[in-house]
């Protein structure tokens, strides 16, 4: 094996491990947005509440209250 072999399959591990960590991080906030909306759906908890519940940034919680 020579040493670009094994450089291709080190490049190639990182860039699977990236792909991984973006997917992972889309999913999580596909999942936070879910269950804002909901709560702001519920009508119950006030829009601190529901950023202190998801995680999601007040900003964040501003656009989708739009989008509603």
């Amino acid at each position: 094996m020579c040493l670009t072999e094994v450089d291709e399959n080190e490049l190639k591990r990182l860039n699977r491990e990236d792909a991984l960590e973006e997917g992972l991080e889309k999913g999580l906030n596909l999942a936070r947005r879910d269950i804002a909306t909901k709560l702001l759906q519920m009508e119950i908890l006030s829009d601190q509440q529901i950023v202190q519940a998801t995680g999601l940034s007040f900003i964040k919680l501003t656009e989708l209250k739009k989008e509603l």
